[in-house]
């Protein structure tokens, strides 16, 4: 009887002290992704690059939705099928606050910028590439559409956009 007790009081312990643990801690806020979707494509496509490796993605993302071949809104854009691997996910977890503050400010200074097509095209570091990858792939389409190549720190941002 003493050895259920003494587990009982362990385990309720643990029940208290576990919501302050490191994990929890690190699991981030909860972001709601459909709102702010090309905040967390930045955050996770490029978190780990240079501010203008940030803003290529999302200038990329825009590009794709002014042009006839993609979805006409950012949303459809990212949740394409096929294009960000990171969608599949059931739930993402921001780890770092910072940086997703840094890709909000960034998606919506550049969807800002979108309504002056003039200060757009002028700002975009892609050059109206609506097709990037990692440095070290090759794709099938790279060929076929490997104009406007703009290398940005890890990625390669390629294709001209075509106006819808």
């Amino acid at each position: 009887m003493q050895g259920i007790l003494h587990t009982l009081i362990l385990g309720l312990v643990m029940l208290l002290i576990t919501p302050f643990s490191q994990a929890s801690v690190n699991a981030g806020p909860r972001i709601d992704c459909r709102k702010e979707i090309v905040a967390c494509a930045v955050y996770m496509e490029a978190r780990g690059e240079s501010l203008k490796g940030q803003y290529s993605v999302a200038f990329l993302i825009h590009n794709r939705s002014m042009d006839s071949r993609f979805p006409t809104n950012v949303r459809d854009v990212v949740l394409q099928r096929g294009q960000f691997p990171w969608t599949k996910r059931k739930r993402i977890v921001i780890t770092d606050k910072v940086a997703f503050d840094r890709a909000r400010a960034i998606a919506r200074k550049v969807a800002v910028l979108r309504n002056d097509m003039p200060a757009y095209r002028k700002a975009d570091p892609t050059k109206g590439a609506v097709f990037f990858n990692a440095k070290h792939l090759r794709p099938k389409h790279f060929k076929k559409h490997a104009t406007n190549i703009t290398v940005v720190d890890n990625h390669i941002f390629f294709g001209k956009r075509r106006h819808t």
